[in-house]
């Protein structure tokens, strides 16, 4: 048996697809309020028919950003002193822009402290590296960890811990902040 779920405003024509091609009748078709578990449409992502699918996007880097010369890195500091660079995630690269940032931040002799939020921080984050990185250099770094991030409150703990015992001061959101 098939149970079609379709939200209250779904138009008569798409409805009347759906009922022809899959072969049932209204009495298997369930209209629900509200919006319906699209956690279900990933197991159709996996289905092997490339024809189906969009091509896999690559971010760009913002022509600011790029190096002069081959196997150099760019200077980032220099490209924003000489103009504003407006970076779109994530059409264009995090690792080429803020990533390689905080990265030349903690590089550079000359940064004297790095302040930065972190909010949603992935199980192998290079931008709490280059945090603890930039402490290891002698740099002032002060995180503010969101510990209560919605799905992420464990690696953020985790990292929070690992920057504490690297020297960085952290500092915790508060709830309802």
């Amino acid at each position: 048996p098939i149970r079609l779920e379709i939200t209250e405003d779904m138009d008569p024509v798409t409805l009347d697809l759906l009922v022809r091609e899959l072969d049932i009748t209204e009495e298997e078709v369930f209209r629900l309020p509200s919006p319906l578990d699209l956690g279900g449409l990933f197991e159709i992502s996996k289905i092997n028919r490339p024809d189906l699918h969009y091509p896999k996007h690559v971010p760009t880097t913002p022509v600011q950003f790029q190096p002069g010369e081959p196997n150099t890195k760019p200077d980032l500091f220099r490209a924003i002193k000489a103009n504003d660079v407006l970076v779109h995630h994530p059409y264009e690269s995090f690792a080429t822009s803020v990533q390689a940032f905080l990265e030349q931040a903690a590089a550079d002799p000359n940064v004297l402290a790095i302040k930065q939020t972190l909010y949603r921080t992935s199980g192998d984050s290079p931008i709490v590296e280059a945090l603890i990185d930039a402490a290891a250099a002698g740099k002032q770094v002060l995180a503010l960890v969101e510990i209560k991030a919605r799905f992420d409150e464990q690696n953020n703990i985790t990292w929070a811990r690992k920057l504490e015992k690297a020297g960085v001061h952290v500092v915790y959101g508060l709830v309802g902040l």
